[in-house]
């Protein structure tokens, strides 16, 4: 999503260059546009009693403290409840970003990661260092945990990937490794949890209207237009599968959940 420094509490206000029909973004949206279907879904994925009483900000940021320069990091949702905070990235067709140790480099992104790392420090078991092993995990992924607990305001601080599985695009295996990975190197305490959310989902012939529009340069406000206005219409641009959530250190841990009803 946009590097905008604001809050959207809408789907309103979401920059209209995030609204691709392409992008996680319009598949993310889609499946929330049932909040309290999703928030219910969600809470039995994760094995909690409920989300009620939440929040729910699109593009959250959580903004480099100290002396770090640098662009904040965006949540693309960010659920708040009484107990803590979920932060949830949402996955399609990107490709995997880059690890820490491709990123960092220069000395203000050494000050920037030691930020981030000081947000997770209190939710992990052990004295978490920079150490070499910190290197392989993926930039993006120990922001939005550091994200995550930084919202969490000292509760529970969960991390969600919501990946999107279309034909073309399956990468919610990667994402599990991936995961497992930064759990592995971060030993996370009970109150950080990280989970995977696999929604198998299928194009409908709106959205390959749209899509097909998106070649043309000169029809991008239609297409985000419509994108805006269809995203909310549940069944319109995409059919979803019951998702399964997959909590990671457990990888038989899967639960079955289903937002809409069958279109």
């Amino acid at each position: 999503m946009s590097r905008r420094h604001t809050c959207a509490e809408s789907l309103d206000r979401i920059s209209s260059l995030d609204l691709k029909p392409t992008r996680s973004t319009a598949p993310l949206l889609a499946w929330w546009a049932d909040r309290e279907k999703a928030l219910a879904a969600t809470a039995k994925g994760l094995g909690v009693p409920s989300l009620g009483d939440s929040t729910i900000c699109y593009e959250h940021p959580t903004v480099v403290g100290g002396t770090g320069r640098g662009k904040a990091s965006m949540t693309d949702i960010l659920v708040r409840y009484p107990g803590g905070a979920v932060a949830i990235e949402g996955k399609w067709t990107e490709p995997r970003y880059p690890t820490v140790r491709d990123w960092r480099g220069s000395m203000n992104k050494k000050v920037v990661l030691s930020h981030w790392l000081g947000l997770i420090r209190p939710f992990c078991c052990g004295p978490l260092q920079e150490q070499p092993d910190v290197n392989n995990i993926v930039y993006q992924m120990l922001h939005r945990i550091a994200s995550a607990c930084h919202a969490a305001d000292g509760g529970q601080a969960t991390v969600i990937y919501q990946v999107f599985e279309s034909i073309d695009h399956r990468h919610g295996d990667e994402y599990a490794a991936d995961l497992q990975l930064a759990s592995k190197i971060l030993g996370p305490e009970p109150r950080l949890r990280l989970a995977l959310m696999r929604v198998p989902l299928e194009v409908t012939d709106a959205w390959k209207e749209m899509a097909e529009l998106m070649g043309d340069k000169g029809k991008a406000a239609l297409v985000a237009s419509q994108a805006r206005r269809r995203i909310s219409e549940i069944g319109a641009l995409f059919k979803f599968e019951p998702a399964r959530v997959q909590m990671v250190g457990d990888r038989d841990d899967l639960t079955t959940l289903r937002v809409t009803p069958p279109i």
